[in-house]
């Protein structure tokens, strides 16, 4: 199954989100490849994600926690509140 949802990311911000988007969609930010080993670390990925060739698979995960934190939190989220 192939689909293409662009969803708005206002439950984010931060320097460090936009690394890491950066990166899972052109490789080319060491520094967002940093951000994302860091959050496989503390478990707020899950690890299999790391050999994962599907780019939307990834930025889903990646989407789906991201959103459920800020509304665990009740706040629009930056990267300290994940580590």
């Amino acid at each position: 199954m192939n689909f293409n949802c662009k969803l708005d990311k206002n439950f984010i911000k931060g320097y460090e989100f936009k690394e890491l988007y950066s990166y899972i969609h052109d490789e080319k930010s060491s520094v967002g490849y940093n951000y994302f080993l860091i959050l496989i670390e503390n478990n707020v990925l899950p690890s299999y994600i790391q050999i994962s060739d599907d780019k939307n698979e990834i930025e889903l995960i990646l989407d789906s926690i991201l959103y459920k934190k800020s509304k665990e939190l009740n706040k629009t989220i930056e990267f300290s509140d994940l580590v």
